[in-house]
């Protein structure tokens, strides 16, 4: 047996070293910073400088001074964290530009004892150093990244087999706990059973891993804030971190991400915010320009205190690191539009709802086989989980806060309007609002049509190349139908952030059309090929195709009937099982009305989109008289719309009272409230 100092000595410093180097290493972070004369914002917004020169972060605060107010000096263990004075001179650069700073300088163990700050016994005279320097501009220290997914990704299979037996001979709190976790493993194994709680794995992570940090514990002392940005935020929290970032954009689902993070903080009375990470793992790294903007309106609009953009690495032939001009762009709107007064955006941060996990209940949930804090695959509860919340992110997207049973910290603490439990097995039927103030539904009139325009109440990214030919509201999720030869797609869409959820791709000889939902089918039109599709609503399979006569165009469902437009001024009714016509009307005002695309029925009428205006009819569905008028123009105004990109998208939500429009290729979806002309 090996020797108990030798072992001591080398596990406990493994245990946490493997901790912090499994993972990505120490370089991950935020940043940028912003110019003297500009607007106020709310929401510290930066992009984390990765580079090695001080000349590179110069560059970089020069190119984002005017639209962002923090620098995140992510230098991590490259030189220039062994550089006082450099690091120093960059944050007076940035400082100088009316940025706030947080400075991360790596880990111990990724760098060295002697270089991590120097080897400073404590770090009371940084803290007061920088603050005499920077006063309040000087945020805090970004500090060891992902601590609980390097947790979760540990090879403890490995580790335990070659240490395990010999762990209870170190006595040390940290293997004694490991021990603990390695005998229930074995007993595990040899009973074929779960364990009933994971209470010893949570003592290890936040006591030993967190608590015992040597960096950690110097931080605390000093009381210098402690940033970082993990998957098992709650546990951070716990075990001393002040402000934790989500981290969205690594194609898992943004809504999740920030209901972890948020519903920890609240509980706990922290602050928290967002870190724009890769999506790919090479070039291009990040997500399209347009999903960086909605990530980032997202998290603003959830509540996030902080909002910051990981860019790494420094790529050559580009002076900024990975981030693109259309990237900045993309930043410089964000800030663009929460500076400005006349804009307001839907506050997804109130205490709507909360989903209660399990007491100490460390799973990943970044996929279905993730584990429970590393040592564990997913148990008899990962299914239950994972469906409920499943079903409370569709109804509740970024509202959504999820939390723990915990009796430090019940959920009572905070008056969530509604509380689920992890067991619950309910679901949500809507009740449909009777009388709806934006979408009104005029009697039945043969008089002059009443004249309506918009007032608009917000509007969201809408991805700019979707060629939107259907749209529809349905359990929280917007669905949407796109065209063209061979780009034309069934799309499940958060519509919140514009994110597509769900794709399938129609074959490239279909130009695809209208779309609707019956119950559990989706039904969608093709163009010219006089053929519709149907497919289950939750995995998109094709369950069959239909023929129809004409051209396909807009489609909507009444409750009963299918209606159908073929660009003409005729609707087809037709018997949405066996899809036979079985009845029309011709749709008028002065006079035919024609062109008739997209559809909805909203209360009693049919909604129809007039192509190549932008205008909607409201019609009556016995007489097919155009009751009312709504004119939109003007809503969608972005620079350099192709020719193509007219009004084509209407959807209600029943359930919300709202109404929603877009277009072909545009980049934004409306939600409106209709005004009524004297």
């Amino acid at each position: 047996m090996r020797d108990s100092k030798r072992l001591l000595k080398y596990v406990v410093p493994s245990v946490l070293v493997l901790l912090l180097l499994i993972s990505v290493s120490a370089v991950f972070m935020l940043g940028p910073g912003a110019d003297v004369p500009k607007a106020k914002l709310d929401v510290n917004l930066g992009i984390a400088f990765c580079g090695n020169t001080t000349s590179e972060a110069k560059l970089l605060i020069d190119r984002v001074k005017t639209y962002t107010n923090l620098f995140v000096l992510d230098s991590g263990a490259n030189p220039i964290s062994q550089d006082q004075s450099a690091i120093e001179e960059i944050c007076d650069y940035a400082v100088a530009r009316d940025l706030n700073v947080i400075v991360n300088l790596g880990h111990p163990e990724s760098m060295s004892q002697k270089s991590w700050f120097w080897n400073l016994s404590s770090l009371d005279g940084i803290k007061q150093r920088w603050t005499g320097r920077w006063g309040d501009k000087f945020l805090g220290i970004y500090y060891n990244d992902e601590p609980g997914g390097i947790q979760l990704d540990g090879d403890w299979t490995s580790w335990f087999a070659e240490y395990g037996d010999n762990l209870d001979q170190v006595g040390h709190d940290a293997t004694d706990a490991l021990y603990n976790i390695y005998i229930r493993m074995k007993e595990a194994e040899a009973s074929g059973l779960a364990p009933e709680n994971y209470d010893e794995e949570a003592r290890f992570f936040v006591e030993n891993v967190l608590r015992e940090d040597p960096g950690l514990l110097k931080l605390k002392a000093s009381g210098i804030t402690a940033f970082t940005s993990d998957v098992l935020h709650w546990f951070d929290y716990l075990g001393g971190y002040d402000v934790i970032f989500a981290q969205i954009g690594w194609n898992a689902s943004v809504a999740q991400q920030l209901a972890l993070v948020k519903g920890a903080a609240r509980l706990q009375d922290k602050d928290w915010g967002a870190i724009i990470t890769w999506k790919y793992t090479s070039s291009p790294y990040f997500d399209t320009a347009e999903q960086v903007y909605s990530q980032m309106m997202t998290a603003y609009q959830a509540g996030a205190e902080y909002v910051v953009v990981f860019n790494y690495p420094m790529l050559s032939g580009n002076d900024y690191g990975a981030l693109t001009n259309e990237h900045f762009g993309a930043i410089e709107r964000f800030w663009d539009d929460v500076t400005d007064k006349e804009k307001s955006f839907a506050d997804l941060s109130a205490p709507e709802a909360a989903l209660v996990l399990p007491r100490n209940y460390g799973w990943g949930m970044r996929r279905p086989t993730d584990v429970i804090w590393g040592f564990w695959g997913p148990d008899e509860k990962s299914p239950q989980v994972a469906g409920v919340l499943d079903k409370l992110l569709k109804q509740y997207g970024a509202s959504l806060d999820i939390v723990y049973e915990d009796a430090a910290y019940p959920v009572s603490l905070e008056n969530y309007t509604n509380v689920y439990y992890w067991n619950w097995t309910g679901d949500f039927t809507p009740e449909p609002s009777p009388s709806p103030s934006p979408t009104p539904s005029p009697e039945p009139t043969n008089s002059t049509p009443k004249q309506y325009t918009y007032e608009l109440v917000n509007f969201y990214p809408h991805e700019a190349n979707a060629f939107t030919q259907g749209l529809v509201f349905d359990g929280g999720y917007l669905y949407e139908g796109t065209g063209l030869y061979g780009s034309s797609t069934l799309r499940r869409v958060d519509w919140v952030t514009g994110e597509v959820l769900q794709l399938y791709v129609l074959p490239e000889q279909y130009f695809g059309e209208g779309i609707t939902i019956t119950g559990d089918r989706i039904i969608q039109l093709t163009w010219q090929s006089n053929k519709g599709f149907v497919y289950d609503k939750q995995s998109f399979a094709l369950l069959s195709e239909f023929a129809y006569p004409t051209e396909g165009w807009g489609i909507t469902y009444d409750g009963s009937r299918l209606i159908m437009s073929d660009g003409t001024s005729t609707l087809y009714y037709m018997d949405p099982g066996t899809f036979e016509v079985t009845g029309q009307i011709t749709v008028h005002d002065t006079g035919p009305v024609t062109n008739l695309n997209e559809l909805e029925y909203i209360n009693g009428r049919i909604y129809a989109n007039v192509w190549l205006t932008d205008r909607i009819a409201v019609i009556n569905p016995q007489s097919g008289q155009a009751e009312a008028w709504i004119d939109l123009s003007g809503i969608e105004n972005s620079p350099n719309l192709d020719p193509n990109s007219v009004l084509n998208g209407i959807a209600y939500d029943a359930a919300g009272d709202r109404l929603f429009v877009t277009g072909k290729l545009w980049p934004h979806l409306y939600e409106i409230k209709l005004t009524l002309l004297d």
